[in-house]
């Protein structure tokens, strides 16, 4: 299980998501603690480099959840890390989680950032190359809990005050909110 992973097209010397990188580790994935953090079959837990995705009680936490559960859940994965960097405060271990696709859908975190799941990480030791493709995802993506900008409000009516003859309700004007 911990054969060094072959890649099929040219080599790169820094993993940012699309290169395929030679070695790595294949493990098992036994479920998704949440958005960014995965538990192996060995016990282990691997917090992903370079995106951050909500915690739990926040809006968005069950989405990104579900979707890395989806990705990586009873699979078997290749993890790729940053030289001298090991695990974070919490004693997760911190890598690049590739769910072993052809393309440039195979890494988690970058398939996180496109479904709006995930943002970049502001103290991340992930490699600049990396962080600038996640970003570049991010500036564009639109998550479960975001509002478009350019939102159109819905076109309701308000009854106008009349002249205290009644029939105040018989008039309507335009009014852009409730």
């Amino acid at each position: 299980m911990a054969a060094a992973k072959v890649c099929s097209y040219s080599a790169a010397t820094v993993y940012d998501g699309v290169s395929c990188v030679p070695g790595g580790e294949r493990v098992a994935v036994s479920r998704a603690v949440d958005g960014d953090t995965l538990e192996l079959s060995d016990g282990r837990r691997v917090r992903l480099l370079g995106v951050d995705t909500p915690e739990q009680g926040e809006c968005g936490f069950d989405e990104a959840t579900e979707n890395a559960s989806r990705r990586a859940v009873g699979k078997e994965v290749w993890l790729f890390r940053e030289p001298e960097v090991t695990t974070d405060q919490h004693g997760r271990e911190l890598a690049y989680v590739d769910v072993a696709r052809t393309g440039s859908a195979s890494d988690l975190g970058w398939v996180q950032a496109v479904a709006g799941h995930a943002e970049s990480s502001s103290d991340s030791d992930a490699n600049a190359a990396y962080e600038e493709r996640i970003r570049s995802v991010v500036s564009t993506a639109t998550g479960p809990c975001e509002q478009p900008a350019s939102t159109p409000q819905q076109n309701y009516y308000a009854p106008v005050p009349g002249d205290g003859d009644g029939d105040e309700d018989s008039s309507c004007r335009r009014t852009w909110s409730c």
